[in-house]
């Protein structure tokens, strides 16, 4: 899975095929494996085994709008891209002038506008 936009820290991983509901369950009994966030390791990027699990933490920063995806194509196409906002709307900066649109867009149009 990859983030663009931030970096997060890899806190916990696991193989368990569980519910979310289940791994806070299973984390209250028997508590899951953590490394401490002073000394884990910073990312965008982190390999999931199939069935299994992480926990990342980072601190949302960097206002705008961000994807977050598998770079599986098939898995995106399956539901596992999703776009996390990070801040207001207020607070999330225009795209530079002359930043390409969706549509047609011809490289060096935007000098004649």
């Amino acid at each position: 899975m990859h983030l663009h936009g931030q970096s997060f820290r890899l806190l916990a991983q696991g193989l368990k095929n569980i519910s979310a509901d289940e791994l806070i369950e299973f984390d209250k009994t028997h508590g899951l494996p953590r490394i401490p966030l002073e000394s884990a390791v910073v990312k965008d990027t982190v390999n999931i085994i199939s069935g299994g699990y992480v926990i990342i933490r980072w601190k949302a920063e960097n206002p705008g709008y961000w994807f977050f995806h598998c770079h599986v194509e098939y898995h995106s196409l399956a539901g596992m891209a999703m776009i996390i906002q990070v801040g207001e709307e207020d607070e999330i900066p225009n795209p530079p002038k002359g930043f390409p649109t969706c549509g047609s867009f011809t490289p060096g149009e935007e000098e004649k506008s």
